[in-house]
């Protein structure tokens, strides 16, 4: 009996991880199908109204300088770290990314500055502002913190209302299999830093580029680009419950 009983309870995990595999492999063919789709319409040079345009971002691993305010005793007394946050949005169509960096003395990290970042991307990209994009398609990871929460959702539904797009497609990989065109273009900026000593933003951003501008633009950011987009978008859009966060991992908007 004790053995039956361990059979079943083996069963069970091993339809989950089945069902889980599948959910897995189904959803990065459609990313891929979004990639392949968006590099077509790029080659054939198809106007915004006729392009899928699909972008991956994701937050890197925070880099770090000495922080040589003035409450230390001295300038390198204890070399205490400030956190350097880093977020890319990277053109899948082009394998392009702009890097969005910023200190902690800036602002903290949050939806907002997620959401600010992605938008000045569309607008210096063209994407946003001028003539609807067909379909745009955004490639994020599983993270209910920094992506998938409500004010990212909320700013993609404005996207389609302000007619900035027709449609949009908000494509969460499936936690555990989050490996994206981002994660690639952050080993090239940390591998700048290797072996050497930087005390300064500058420096740091200088080697964060050093041999990687061809695919790599990265922007520090100034504290004029941060909005509010979190308390802005929820006087016009209801919060989605966590029930409808985190159950599903695709969200369409405009569709049809």
């Amino acid at each position: 009996e004790d053995l039956e009983n361990l059979i079943s309870k083996i069963n069970a995990e091993i339809k989950i991880a089945e069902e889980h595999v599948k959910m897995h492999t189904v959803q990065r063919s459609e990313a891929d199908m979004w990639i392949q789709e968006a590099r077509a319409d790029k080659e054939a040079n198809k106007p915004l109204p006729d392009r899928t345009v699909t972008l991956t971002m994701d937050m890197s691993q925070n880099g770090q300088i000495p922080s040589l305010t003035g409450d230390q005793c001295g300038d390198f007394y204890y070399l205490s770290p400030m956190t350097q946050f880093i977020f890319g949005v990277c053109n899948n169509a082009t394998r392009f990314m702009t890097t969005y960096i910023w200190g902690e003395g800036t602002v903290a990290r949050g939806a907002d500055n997620i959401v600010s970042c992605l938008y000045w991307y569309l607008v210096q990209n063209g994407i946003a502002g001028g003539t609807p994009v067909k379909r745009l398609v955004i490639i994020a990871d599983n993270c209910p913190g920094q992506n998938k929460n409500f004010c990212v959702l909320h700013f993609c539904a404005w996207l389609v209302e302000a007619g900035w797009a027709r449609e949009v497609v908000l494509h969460f990989l499936i936690k555990g299999h989050t490996q994206n065109e981002c994660d690639s273009k952050f080993n090239s900026l940390k591998a700048g830093t290797r072996g050497i000593n930087i005390f300064t933003e500058e420096g740091l951003d200088a080697a964060y580029t050093k041999d990687n501008k061809d695919s790599i633009d990265l922007k520090r950011v100034s504290g004029d680009k941060w909005k509010g987009w979190t308390a802005g978008l929820q006087t016009i859009y209801r919060k989605p419950t966590d029930q409808e966060t985190l159950a599903n991992h695709i969200f369409i908007f405009g569709a049809g």
